[in-house]
């Protein structure tokens, strides 16, 4: 299933798919989130369109990472309160999760969107990956959140989303 949503301040759109978890993640979910007792069900995977193409690694880039990353982790916030489900939210610069202390292993961004949604990637000078999106190219974020149960989207909770954080549903304007 996927959202779209366009910024009011910056004008740059967010697209939120909601999609069954990767076979890597399910056989491997106690060394990614080892306090979880359950098998991850749903991914909800944020891409970000950014200002300014990800592919290169410098000053700008990197302060374009940090306002994606600091407004996902806003949305993400949110998105957990408003759904009320058991969701570990994944720091889209570390690949670990926000609320356990300890793993093994740490998540893939670029590799999960890959597998999930079938985007190509490239590989950039810097020993980094980098998503190849349709609709902006390079210029695009990627941002994770996991959870344990199936994340059924309603109106009203997406309606005050969106009015929380200053975005257009693209889909029911």
């Amino acid at each position: 299933m996927q959202y779209k949503f366009k910024d009011q301040i910056t004008n740059l759109e967010i697209h939120l798919y909601i999609t069954q978890t990767t076979e890597y993640i399910i056989k491997n979910y106690q060394k990614l989130l080892p306090n979880w007792q359950n098998v991850p069900q749903n991914l909800i995977i944020f891409l970000f369109q950014s200002q300014l193409e990800l592919n290169e690694d410098n000053y700008l880039i990197q302060q374009e990472k940090d306002r994606l990353k600091i407004k996902f982790l806003e949305l993400a916030k949110d998105f957990k309160e408003l759904f009320n489900a058991n969701l570990e939210i994944i720091c889209p610069q570390t690949g670990k999760p926000i609320n356990s202390n300890f793993n093994q292993e740490t998540f893939d961004l670029v590799a999960v969107v890959n597998k999930a949604l079938a985007i190509k990637f490239k590989p950039t000078n810097h020993n980094c990956k980098v998503l190849c999106y349709p609709d902006w190219e390079t210029a695009v974020y990627p941002c994770l959140i996991v959870s344990d149960s199936q994340i059924l989207i309603d109106k009203n909770n997406l309606n005050k989303f969106c009015l929380k954080h200053l975005l257009y549903d693209m889909i029911l304007r």
